[in-house]
């Protein structure tokens, strides 16, 4: 699968790069910003998009949430603001709060490829 992942740690994104790699997926792209995401998402292919609820552009990963669900295209909560995340499950085909392990991860994963 081809995974995107909206985050703004640099030390997340690559241990979530590599835990996505790990289990034989792609991950074809990151940003820290929804405004970042948002022209790549426009132009990229993929399955699955972990996103951080608070990034550098603010909490905004409630938007690029709901902006992927708009188009049908799954999203998973990758996030320490737990309650946010809940308040806003409905977006999301998942939650996995930081900090997480790779069986977290590996879940959600097998969840969107079946």
């Amino acid at each position: 699968m081809k995974i995107f992942c909206l985050e703004d740690n640099p030390l997340v994104v690559m241990h979530l790069e590599m835990m996505i790699e790990d289990a034989g997926h792609n991950c074809v792209g990151t940003a820290a910003s929804f405004a970042e995401a948002l022209p790549m998402w426009e132009e990229l292919d993929f399955d699955l998009a972990f996103i951080d609820i608070d990034l550098v552009d603010g909490v905004t990963g409630i938007d690029a949430a709901r902006w992927l669900k708009d188009r049908n295209r799954p999203s998973c909560f990758v996030t320490g603001q737990s309650e946010l995340a809940k308040a806003h499950s409905d977006l999301v085909i998942d939650i996995v709060t930081k900090p997480f392990d790779e069986s977290e991860v590996l879940r959600v994963l097998e969840m969107v490829r079946s």
